[in-house]
Formats: structure tokens, sequence, C-alpha cells
């Protein structure tokens, strides 16, 4: 009897080389409606659009929200801030917030805390060494490869503030510790991790000590208007028809009064409240609905101009109604 050959046992792969072989195959396409979508953006990343085309929808729709002055009914500094957003990488909201723009000299700052966001984001640490009202240090470290490396360490003193005359301001006055972190956090940030903050490196205050040689003219011609504006007895129409028209005539109404607001907007307000300063004064002249001075006798007045019903319910004259009779000759 012949017995039939036994089938060549084929050689199995261990379970590890299987396995690596089998995700080595490429993934099948799937269908668009099986497929998981990509998310639309990410929690803290830039969730604005990306195409001019798209920014510049975006910028027309900020300009009509509330927002700082600086980007009311002003599409162009709306699409300024969102090309800033895309390259920090931070959200609209948080652009919005803490990216403040000086006119004088046309950049941009923002704040310690956003800056120190952006720092931990990229791989940098920083560690207050020394903080107190007189002297604020930080040491600052780059994570790399899982290690952290010492880059150096900077500070900020009280004598600095008071040699760039700073320590005037009400905020260096009231909180000097703060004020020295925020500015010894920027000073490490320019200097050890300058392709973070992308030219925003500095704070509103340090933005307004770098006005250009050419501005004082400028700022003494602004500072005359607004002492004009503010001024007692000034009018409404003052104000809109001479100061206006002088600060348009000599284009100062986009530039900084100081703290980052252009003159326009401050002299809005200030008209605004001399508007309404004068209102209620023409309010306080007005007099009192009284009795009309030929009121007749009868139907519920007096020949003395009290009401009638007064008149007898109290039996004295009424304040404000009664007149005295003419003298007779």
């Amino acid at each position: 009897m012949i017995r039939p050959a036994r089938p060549r046992r084929t050689q199995t792969l261990p379970g590890h080389l299987r396995r690596r072989r089998r995700d080595a195959r490429p993934a099948p396409d799937l269908p668009r409606a099986y497929a998981r979508p990509e998310p639309a953006w990410r929690v803290g990343h830039y969730d604005g659009p990306t195409d001019p085309a798209g920014r510049i929808v975006e910028a027309r729709f900020l300009a009509t929200g509330i927002v700082a002055p600086i980007y009311r009914r002003n599409p162009g500094a709306c699409h300024s801030l969102l090309l800033k957003a895309q390259a920090l990488d931070i959200p609209e909201s948080t652009a919005l917030e803490n990216i403040h723009w000086h006119v004088a000299i046309g950049r941009g700052a923002v704040s310690a805390q956003l800056m120190a966001g952006l720092l931990r984001r990229h791989g940098y640490e920083f560690k207050v060494t020394e903080e107190s009202g007189d002297r604020v240090a930080m040491t600052f470290f780059r994570i790399v490869a899982g290690r952290r490396r010492r880059l150096g360490t900077v500070e900020w003193t009280i004598l600095e503030a008071v040699g760039a005359g700073l320590t005037w301001r009400d905020l260096w006055r009231h909180y000097p510790k703060d004020m020295l972190w925020a500015r010894c956090l920027m000073r490490g940030a320019r200097r050890y991790a300058s392709e973070v903050g992308t030219g925003l490196a500095y704070t509103v205050e340090e933005l307004a000590d770098m006005a250009p040689a050419g501005s004082s003219e400028v700022a003494d011609a602004v500072q005359q208007i607004l002492e004009a504006a503010t001024t007692d007895g000034v009018t409404a129409e003052q104000i809109r028809g001479d100061l206006v028209r002088q600060a348009k005539a000599r284009n100062l109404l986009d530039c900084d009064t100081g703290d980052g607001t252009p003159l326009g907007y401050v002299l809005g307000m200030l008209w605004g409240e001399a508007r309404a300063r004068e209102v209620d004064q023409a309010m306080a002249q007005q007099p009192d609905p009284a009795v009309p001075e030929s009121a007749p006798a009868g139907a519920g007045w007096l020949a003395c101009g009290c009401p009638a019903d007064q008149r007898l319910r109290t039996g004295e004259h009424v304040p404000g109604y009664h007149r005295e009779p003419a003298a007779t000759t």
C-alpha cells in the first residue's frame, strides 16, 4: 500500500514578525463617509482663517465687534492682528486681549502672561531665583532631548526703573514686584528665546519709550489739543468744530495720546461728555411746570395763580405757583 505524500509544512513566522509585516501593509483608502474628520482647530492654537480672502472677511467682522479702540471700524488693524496671531499660533480671542499696538511707531507688544505661555510651549523654562520689591532675577533653561540646559540669568532692579523714569506711574508705585517680574521676563525672552515672540517681546511701556526722535513736535501738538479739550468751560461745539478740525488738518487724529489710544477716539469721548453736560445744564435751567402768566380764575386756578384744590386743602399759598398781585395806582 502506497501512502500519499504528506503536504509540506509551511514555516510559520513568529508573532512579532507577523505583526510587523501586517503593520507595514498600506492601509486601504476608506470612503470619505467612514474617514475620521480632522479637527478644524486645536485648543490654544490659531483658529482663524489662513487664506488671504478669509482673513479680509474676518478682519471686517472683527472691526464691528466689542474690541479695543484701535480695532473699532479699522479692518486694517484687525488684519494685522490676525497675521500676528497666525505667526504666534494663538487663538484670535487671546490675540485681542494680549497683543497691543503703539500707533506712533507702528509696532506691537505682548503681555507678560502670553510670553510666559509661549516660552513653555517652545521648550523653554524659567526659574525665579530672587523676587522682591527692589530686584527680580530669573534663570532661563532650554529643554533639549529631555534634559534642561541652562542658558543664562537676567535681572531687573528698581534702580533701572528709577533711571528710566517709570516709578512715577501708578502701576509701578502700587505693584513694583509684578512690574519688575514682567520686565525681567521680557528681557530674558529677547536674549535667549528671540524666535518665540517674532519681534513682539516688548511691553506696552517699553514701546512708549521708543518714540522716534522727530516725534516731540507731534506729541506737543497732541498735548496742546488735549489740554484745550479738557479745560473748564469748553463746549461740545468747540471740540467738534475747532479742535477736531485742527487735528484733522495736521493729521493728528491717529496719533497716540501716550497710552496707546488715538487722539480722534479721545476727542470723541470728550465731545460726548461735554454734550451730556450741556444737556444736563439745559434741563436744570428749565422752570418747573407752573400756571401760565395769564391763568384765568376758576377752572381749578385762583387769581393768585395757586391751584384751587391745594389752596383750599392747606389754606396757604402754594410755593412756585403763587404770584403777588400787581400794585394799583
